[in-house]
């Protein structure tokens, strides 16, 4: 009885908390990664796997730091898929998954959102979608540069960015005139010639 009672308090705390895994556990949670197992992280993120774990894996160089968190907002969503990786960020952001981990070229999980949906997500959780970076040379990079999808585009507008023409026309060209016409009741051209 005793025996056990010892082995439950030291599973129990193994249990609640993130583990840093061993070699073996990174190795898998990185196949499992990469071959899009997402039901088989979610459960290791569950059993309390390092939710700000670097992605061991030959295709991502360590000096990288590129965690789980960047890569799932950054992961290609197929539709039957789709909850399956909004899962995994789900279960990421609720272990404690760093919203504002940068990797060392300075991109931030927001700054990867492939879906309107991942940003929606992240910004709920706490990230911050206006963020600004500096690179080495100076140049300040804002998080609406990398938006990936009209959908993100239409979220950090109803969350308060200031849309410019240039900038809707260089990254969205082929919808500038119907989201002017969604957002203003006038075209591209009549908004911004």
């Amino acid at each position: 009885m005793k025996t056990f009672l010892a082995l439950l308090i030291l599973v129990t705390p193994f249990s609640s908390s993130a583990y840093e895994p061993s070699y073996s556990q990174r190795r898998t949670m990185a196949d499992y990664y990469h071959y899009s197992k997402y039901s088989e992280m979610a459960k290791l993120l569950k059993e309390g796997y390092d939710p700000n774990d670097i992605i061991e894996s030959p295709l991502v160089p360590m000096s990288e730091e590129f965690r789980y968190i960047h890569g799932m907002s950054s992961s290609k969503v197929d539709y039957d898929i789709e909850e399956e990786v909004l899962e995994v960020l789900n279960i990421l952001i609720e272990k404690g998954a760093y919203l504002e981990a940068s990797t060392k070229s300075g991109e931030f999980p927001v700054y990867l959102a492939s879906t309107g949906k991942k940003l929606k997500i992240l910004h709920k959780a706490g990230a911050d979608i206006f963020r600004k970076f500096i690179d080495k040379e100076g140049v300040v990079l804002r998080a609406r540069e990398y938006v990936r999808s009209a959908e993100g585009l239409d979220y950090m507008y109803e969350q308060g960015m200031k849309p410019d023409c240039d900038y809707i026309h260089n990254k969205f060209s082929e919808i500038e005139n119907k989201w002017y016409k969604h957002h203003y009741g006038v075209g591209y051209k009549e908004r911004c010639r």
